[in-house]
């Protein structure tokens, strides 16, 4: 199912894109065929603002290869980071909203392109 697929999806985290003065030298399109190299990129996104991105793979074994072997590497004269993301999440959701779940805890529910006769069951 759809989601079975989100939550396989691998996060990476990918950290020093800018130069100390703030200047983002290295943009999806450096990284994305280092991820490539290494497996299945579903998605690869560099938020320039903040000087790091995101890569996400659905293979885990790719993706940890990819994270072992990047980690350090030296792109466009940056040494850049690349670590799990703390944040497992896939592509970017259509709707998230948080509801109480039985035990008083938050689950966080996404709903993602969902067909307009989809049922909790289809999930």
């Amino acid at each position: 199912s759809l989601l079975q697929e989100i939550t396989k999806m691998v996060k990476i985290f990918i950290g020093n894109l800018a130069r100390d003065d703030g200047a983002v030298v290295i943009t999806g399109r450096d990284l994305k065929p280092l991820f490539d190299d290494h497996g299945t990129v579903t998605e690869c996104v560099v938020l320039e603002t903040k000087g790091y991105g995101f890569v996400h793979m659905p293979n885990p074994k790719e993706a940890k290869k990819a994270i072992r072997d990047l980690d350090g590497w030296q792109v466009a004269g940056q040494r850049i980071n690349v670590e799990l993301s703390n944040d497992h999440g896939s592509t970017k959701p259509v709707s998230a909203k948080s509801v109480a779940s039985n035990k008083g805890a938050i689950t966080k529910v996404i709903s993602y392109k969902l067909q307009a006769a989809s049922k909790v069951d289809d999930l």
